[in-house]
């Protein structure tokens, strides 16, 4: 019986630089999982396959070795399908991917469908004012243009305080 490194290496050969643990899992029925996840991280650490998202595997060709990566693209098609969702190639990269770009894209940007919603009830967090006094921040804006801070305790949300100069003093009363 061939072992699980061996089968990695023969996939190429048919086309395939893809995989899952449940193929690997149905491929080699005898093996426990234990076993058959230390031999795909032997085959990890060694650098001929990454693992881009858990369970979905990706053989590294020879020209990307010495990178130790493939570009999203190798296998973005294969692990959309294994998330099973949509997808698309979107903004420069996809103007880059048709020539149309006018500069090389940083970053891949894919947009995928969102996933479905489920069927419970979600429940808004209630909020509650604190126990005991906190110091908070008010700002007070003057029409002058100048900005004086004030500092109080309160157990109430921060909130701004618009005056003009003529209420000053009262403000100032009010925050002691």
């Amino acid at each position: 019986m061939a072992s699980i490194a061996s089968w990695i290496y023969d996939k190429p050969l048919r086309g395939n630089y893809t995989f899952t643990h449940d193929e690997v899992a149905q491929a080699f029925p005898d093996m426990s999982a234990g076993s058959i996840a230390r031999a795909l991280t032997r085959v990890v650490s060694k650098g001929r396959i990454m693992s881009p998202l858990r369970g979905f595997y990706v053989i590294v060709p020879d020209e990307y070795v010495l990178r130790g990566a493939v570009p999203q693209s190798f296998y973005l098609d294969d692990m959309v399908h294994h998330l099973g969702r949509k997808y698309y190639v979107a903004l420069l990269s996809a103007a880059s991917y048709h020539g149309a770009s006018h500069q090389v894209p940083l970053r891949f940007s894919v947009m995928i469908e969102p996933p479905a919603e489920t069927t419970m009830k979600k429940t808004a967090p209630t909020m509650t004012a604190p126990k005991i006094p906190i110091p908070t921040l008010n700002r007070l804006d003057m029409d002058g243009g100048q900005y004086f801070r004030v500092f109080r305790y309160s157990t109430n949300i921060p909130q701004t305080i618009t005056a003009n100069r003529n209420t000053f003093e009262n403000v100032c009363s009010f925050a002691k």
